[in-house]
């Protein structure tokens, strides 16, 4: 699953107010590639940022809880070389960052590398399979920061 080449990364931001940098985004998963610690299926991967009534419809359409929610990941398909697509909410992440005084791009990257980790074949619906995915976190989290690959998300207020 390690590929020799970088992957292609599409990201679609629909959040009016979040400003980044395409490259950070994109590096953050080629780091988290080339580490080989993490496999993913080959193929592109998408990346969706959205804002809160497009992350609500889509955790209703597809989950059936029109609640917002941090992260949606969902498959991709090797017929049509994609790894998957990973959704992500900044406005989840604001709301929690603020409530627990952490940084706010930090908790978005969390959410880039959680829905990236599922891609690996990591879950999170039972308490065993949730610390595995917490433990899997931190590793690609602090691998990030030594490579100094966490991108800077700005905007949100």
């Amino acid at each position: 699953m390690k590929s020799k080449t970088k992957r292609a990364v599409h990201v679609h931001n629909s959040h009016k107010q979040l400003r980044y940098k395409l490259s950070e985004v994109e590096n953050l998963y080629h780091y988290l590639d080339q580490s080989g610690k993490f496999p993913i299926p080959d193929g592109d991967l998408s990346i969706a940022i959205l804002n809160q009534k497009e992350m609500e419809r889509l955790h209703a359409e597809f989950l059936q809880d029109s609640s917002l929610t941090d992260v949606i990941t969902f498959e991709g398909d090797p017929e049509v070389q994609t790894a998957g697509e990973i959704c992500v909410s900044p406005d989840y992440a604001l709301a929690y960052a603020t409530r627990h005084n952490l940084s706010v791009s930090e908790e978005l990257t969390l959410y880039l590398v959680h829905g990236y980790l599922h891609l690996a074949g990591y879950d999170d619906r039972t308490p065993p399979d949730k610390q595995k995915m917490r433990r899997a976190e931190k590793r690609a989290m602090t691998y990030l920061r030594e490579k100094n690959a966490l991108p800077f998300f700005e905007g949100l207020s």
